[in-house]
This record gives C-alpha cells, structure tokens and sequence, in this order.
C-alpha cells in the first residue's frame, strides 16, 4: 500500500474558490452529497459522514454543526476521498448561504459554468 498523497486534479478540471475558513459559533445546517468512485472509499465516507450528520438519502447527509466542526468534517473528507475521481459538495442550508459552499474534487467539466442549484 502506498503512502504517497494523490496528486492535484488536472489543472483542466474547473475547481471552485474555497472560502475562508469558518469560525461561526451557531450551529448552521449543512448539506453534503457525494459521488465516490471506489467502493471501499464509498463505505469509509459514508461510516465517518455518520459522526458528523444523518444521511437524508444515497450519497447525501444533513448535519447541524458550527464553523469549526465543519472545517474539521471537511479535513475528514479530504484525508478520505481521492480527488482525482471522486466528488463532494458541502452547501449551507441556512443564511448566509455564499460562505458555505464547497467542491473538491473530479465533476463533469462539460457542464455550463453558470448552472447553479436551488433547495426549496
């Protein structure tokens, strides 16, 4: 097994800003949907997602957590997944929502930039 870190994305991949980290104290809903190419992956995302929320559907949980226990959700994701094919969005489900979303990894780069997604 090898211990090297995967190497970045393709630079061809578009990517998102990440925003500032965040420090809020209240607790916010959050939105996490994944698309993990590997199914050893897929189960260690899911299992470790389960500390941190419920799961709402396949592939998508709901969490309640502040800033800090974000950014440290999101460093679990990152030491999870492989970033050169799997796939994860964090959206804030409560205001403001700007500051909270989040993408990292391989996403269809043949989809219009200006697509955009809306919860009701």
């Amino acid at each position: 097994m090898s211990t090297e870190s995967p190497a970045p994305p393709p630079e061809h991949i578009a990517t998102f800003p990440v925003p500032a980290p965040l420090t809020h104290d209240e607790r916010h809903k959050y939105l996490v949907t994944y698309d993990v190419r590997d199914h050893k992956r897929l189960a260690t995302l899911h299992k470790r997602l389960k500390d941190w929320g419920k799961p709402v559907q396949y592939s998508v949980f709901e969490a309640l957590l502040t800033g800090p226990e974000v950014e440290r959700m999101w460093t679990m994701i990152t030491e999870t997944i492989d970033a050169r094919v799997d796939w994860v969005a964090l959206y804030r489900l409560s205001r403001p929502f700007d500051e909270a979303v989040r993408h990292i990894g391989n996403y269809d780069p043949d989809l219009p930039a200006s697509d955009f997604i809306i919860f009701v």
